[in-house]
């Protein structure tokens, strides 16, 4: 999805909640992910829970420009990529 809808203005952003910096690093470079990545500090993992209202993971969110959520989809499901997609392309001109 990144690699298909980037030149279109989609920007993606992970941010993990890994408790252990090593694990998060292994996943990084067992995923490859090539889009910028980021590590919640340990001690504001609840905050960040509670800020973005989830309890499991992975939690997508779609935001507009101004970063207004239009659309969440929490946990990971295969057939959420065609609800991605159908949202991508709902708001990319």
């Amino acid at each position: 999805i990144h690699n298909k809808y980037k030149l279109q203005g989609l920007n993606i952003a992970s941010i993990s909640i890994d408790d252990t910096k090593s694990n998060w690093e292994k996943a990084l470079g067992q995923e490859k992910m090539i889009w910028p990545q980021f590590l919640v500090d340990k001690d504001k993992i609840d905050e960040v829970k509670q800020q973005y209202n989830f309890s499991s993971i992975p939690l997508v969110e779609f935001t507009d420009k101004l970063g207004n959520e239009i659309a969440r989809f929490i946990g990971y499901y295969e057939e959420n990529k065609v609800k991605y997609e159908t949202t991508i392309l709902k708001f990319i001109k």
